[in-house]
């Protein structure tokens, strides 16, 4: 089913201290099975 792009749902916006958002980038970039979690349930992992 596609959304109208007026029907997307926000998404939600963090604000991290940057050696926080620097980590978690990282993270997202090179552990496969953490992004994973991440996509899946991203406020709970947080």
């Amino acid at each position: 089913m596609l959304l109208h792009p007026t029907e997307v749902p926000a998404m939600p916006i963090l604000k991290l201290e940057p050696a926080v958002a620097s980590n978690l980038i990282d993270l997202l970039s090179t552990d496969d099975a953490f992004r994973a979690l991440f996509v899946s349930d991203t406020l709970g992992k947080l």
